[in-house]
């Protein structure tokens, strides 16, 4: 379909069904008018096409803490919040991307190696995305797209993998027939990450946005991780994140020197990461490697291994229905993420804690009612916390009281990954 065939069965409800199971709390006219907007946007900006739409979620992470980049155990699970696209094809190697609040991007796509001065930036991601696609045998073309998304950067909710994801997921579509399964775009959006956004990150957050739900997910094997989809219901709790204002800029040292830090003590018992090594063995050889590597390096393989137990006792507890026994191992990897770890204070700026004032300050209201973390990555951004229902609207104005109106985010879980929303006819797949 293009676009105004398009908008006509949209605004006949003919996405409500699916708008329902993506958008849970959100009134289906609102699903409608984004993405109404955006099929304008896609035909005001470049003509009448035939048109592709897709959606990625975000991901937050419920256990496994700086786990996955040492090939460790996590649980984490996609969002209601998503990026959405509109895009075509086009004939030449010029890719357009116009994303709402970002400057427009053009860029030609003929030479696929990293660029340097793309570091940081979305035109990495794009030719690191269309670069995953020729490897698995589809040349680059170009593509004109228009995006929207709520997954903000600095959120902590992972906008990269939700955003490498959705270009994925429409250059999957438009380019290789939807052939590419969801790990092989996980895989892909990790190498552009980390090629070419200059990003050092792990497999988690693209491997939950690409599958959605909750994922357990073990790293042993890389290039082909077990995954398990695992039930979730707090019946009781709702899921928050708090923005602390804090920003991520500047950070990418911080993050980088804690798998290195990891790696740095697997290296020296004769591995590449931690998890080729036993706990038992690094324990034994923990003496020795005191005073030859930093206390920090210690801790935060002690924190390592902890947490990839932590991770199957949660696991275990969701598919039992036990809320009690998850919780109180989710403040225990808080704590653990905390004290070992030590991701919720930048080096750069000791003084600046926003991270642990928020936890403190949404202690004060929960007390032993509740559970609240820092999320994710870490050292500024975003703290998470399970709060019973009745006290939902109480913690809202709690913690908005110190970080501002809009700063409490409740979260549903979305059960489906990066996927198409609609395409043209068949025949008319971009091949």
């Amino acid at each position: 379909m293009n676009q105004l065939q398009t908008i006509h069965a949209i605004e006949g409800g003919a996405f409500d069904s699916l708008f329902a199971v993506l958008y849970p709390e959100e009134p289906l006219s609102q699903c409608r008018n984004r993405y109404l907007n955006l099929l304008e946007r896609h035909r005001h900006r470049f003509g009448l096409h035939e048109v592709w739409i897709v959606s990625s979620p975000g991901r937050t992470e419920l256990g496994g803490n700086h786990t996955d980049h040492n090939q460790g155990k996590v649980l984490a699970a996609a969002v209601h919040l998503d990026a959405v696209a509109v895009g075509s094809y086009t004939e030449n190697l010029l890719a357009e991307l116009d994303s709402e609040g970002f400057p427009e991007i053009q860029m030609e796509v003929g030479d696929l190696s990293p660029k340097r001065e793309e570091e940081g930036r979305t035109e990495g991601l794009v030719r690191g995305i269309l670069n995953g696609l020729m490897q698995k045998g589809f040349p680059p073309r170009g593509f004109q797209a228009v995006v929207q998304s709520r997954v903000l950067p600095g959120s902590g909710l992972s906008s990269s993998a939700s955003i490498e994801l959705l270009l994925g997921t429409l250059c999957n579509a438009m380019f290789a027939r939807g052939s590419l399964t969801p790990l092989e775009l996980a895989l892909i959006g990790k190498e552009a990450e980390n090629l070419y956004f200059g990003k050092p990150c792990g497999l988690m957050d693209q491997v939950v946005c690409a599958y959605g739900g909750v994922c357990s997910i073990d790293f042993q094997n890389l290039q082909s991780p077990a995954i398990e989809k695992v039930p979730f219901s707090l019946q009781g709790y709702r899921l928050f994140l708090i923005d602390t204002g804090s920003s991520h800029a500047d950070l990418t040292d911080e993050y980088a020197s804690i798998p290195l830090e990891m790696k740095e003590i697997a290296q020296r018992l004769g591995g590449e990461v931690l998890r080729d090594l036993s706990k038992e063995r690094f324990l034994s050889s923990l003496p020795k490697l005191k005073g030859s590597v930093s206390d920090r390096s210690l801790l935060r393989a002690l924190h390592f291994y902890r947490e990839n137990e932590r991770v199957e006792g949660m696991k275990m507890a969701l598919v039992r229905g036990n809320p009690e026994v998850f919780l109180s191992l989710v403040k225990e990897s808080g704590l653990s993420s905390w004290t070992l770890l030590q991701n919720c204070v930048s080096s750069r700026n000791p003084t600046s804690q926003q991270i642990p004032l928020a936890l403190g300050w949404a202690e004060e209201f929960l007390g032993e009612k509740g559970v609240a973390r820092v999320h994710g990555g870490g050292f500024a951004g975003t703290i998470q916390a399970y709060v019973p229902l009745e006290d939902g609207e109480a913690f809202t104005a709690h913690m908005e009281e110190l970080f501002g109106e809009g700063s409490v985010i409740p979260l549903w879980i979305r059960p489906v990954g990066a996927r198409v929303i609609s395409s043209p006819a068949p025949g008319q797949d971009g091949e």
